[in-house]
């Protein structure tokens, strides 16, 4: 998790030629110079030396930076990533670890494509996907093992492009998470993103900086108190009587509430009796509706908020031909992409 971190903090300030936080400086052109390699890279007598292949651009950072600044992430996927982006500057403020863990899984891959020479994109999209691999649910020995070879060599080509500077004691311990993971089991069930998450939310709890451990108790105990006294209070809402984020519960239809978010798209209308006898003369709009734990928003209603959850994924079996003479086809699943325009209520 903190490695993930500060290898992305490395190779974006690094690309992103952050004159504090890079690690391609002008000690870094000198030791080129020591070690007698990569003579194009050497600093003149007045320490100045020319930008690297690995250097993104004025332009090429302004559309970096604007891919990370417009991009919107679904309700609960990750924080306001958006707010960390300084467009006048061309700086990344204030990341957390799990804004580093989806930046590199996600994001990264996409914003870099066709602003570097063509061996540099590939190195860098090749470390973000090991990330992302090595960061799965469920990890199979054999696919380690690729893993394994796999960052090896993605590691040997970032050292024929980047300087010596650039690789930390943190960027050599990624050589050493398919071993950890084959002792551990897989990531998500051992890393502390739950465990800092609470953490930041005892801090809010101090009162007394001089005792912040005794704010801490006084107040989580109060808390425990209060819910548990909460469990004999009636027609008041409460922890244990409040609905899920994502209320997806069936309930009655009323129909003086239009475009409401707490409708769902399957509701208690009655109960069935005999064969269907065709649909409704009227049919009900949404601008929402929450299903199998999930919300979804229309565009129109997206539009005006800083996260997305129009976006839908369908996998399909479809047949597919090589070629217009092909006879023989091939079945599978192919994956279909689109977004929610409207969301209507058929009832039957």
């Amino acid at each position: 998790m903190h490695i993930e971190k500060n290898v992305f903090d490395n190779l974006v300030n690094t690309l992103l030629d952050e004159k504090s936080k890079s690690k391609d400086k002008l000690n870094a052109r000198k030791d080129l110079r020591e070690l007698g390699i990569r003579s194009d890279l050497w600093p003149d007598d007045n320490g100045k030396y020319k930008a690297a292949c690995f250097t993104l651009t004025v332009v090429g950072k302004d559309i970096f930076m604007n891919v990370l600044k417009s991009v919107k992430y679904p309700d609960g996927y990750a924080s306001n990533i958006s707010m960390c982006v300084d467009l006048n500057n061309g700086k990344l403020l204030g990341l957390k670890s799990h804004d580093c863990h989806v930046l590199v899984r996600d994001l990264v891959p996409i914003a870099i494509q066709n602003l570097l020479q063509q061996e540099v994109t590939s190195v860098v999209v090749e470390l973000c996907h090991f990330f992302g691999d090595i960061s799965a649910r469920v990890l199979d020995i054999s696919d380690l093992d690729k893993l394994q070879e796999r960052i090896v060599l993605t590691l040997c080509q970032m050292e024929m492009l980047f300087p010596p500077s650039f690789f930390t004691v943190m960027v050599h311990l990624v050589v050493h998470l398919t071993e950890e993971a084959k002792q551990g089991g897989p990531v998500p069930f051992r890393w502390m993103y739950p465990i800092e998450r609470i953490l930041g939310h005892f801090k809010s709890y101090v009162r007394n900086c001089a005792k912040p451990e005794g704010s801490m108790c006084a107040q989580y105990l109060a808390d425990e108190c209060v819910t548990f006294c909460s469990m004999y209070l009636d027609d008041i809402e409460t922890r244990f009587s409040r609905g899920r984020w994502v209320d997806d519960r069936p309930t009655a239809h009323n129909s003086g509430r239009p475009n409401s978010e707490l409708h769902t798209i399957f509701q208690n209308v009655g109960r069935f009796v005999g064969a269907a006898l065709g649909p409704a003369e009227t049919a009900m709009k949404y601008a929402a509706y929450n299903v199998n734990g999930f919300k979804f928003r229309n565009t129109e209603r997206d539009d005006n908020l800083k996260t997305q959850n129009s976006g839908v994924y369908v996998a399909a079996e479809t047949m597919s031909y090589a070629s217009s003479r092909d006879p023989n086809h091939r079945s599978g699943d192919v994956p279909y992409y689109g977004r929610l325009v409207e969301v209507i209520e058929l009832n039957y």
